[in-house]
């Protein structure tokens, strides 16, 4: 009833072709990255930046806007008032 599958000529050829493919040069977990992960003084340094900027850039944005918005010739001196 059931018969066993049997892969055609193609699916052979296309799994020996990635094995060809994958076989060359030294297999590590940080081949695919655009940075270097060796030196972790660096990368928690450039991680730093990465998610700080992130972070901090709504922060900036809001006190941009804020000082746009009071410029310093708008808000009045203060009084003194002597005793």
């Amino acid at each position: 009833m059931w018969q066993k599958a049997r892969p055609d000529d193609s699916t052979m050829i296309d799994v020996a072709a990635m094995m060809k493919a994958h076989s060359c040069g030294e297999h590590r977990y940080s081949n695919n990255l655009p940075f270097s992960v060796d030196n972790k003084w660096r990368l928690l340094g450039m991680m730093v930046v990465f998610f700080g900027s992130g972070f901090a850039f709504p922060f900036i944005v809001v006190r941009h806007q804020i000082l746009k918005k009071f410029q310093p010739e708008d808000i009045p001196p203060p009084e003194f008032c002597p005793r």
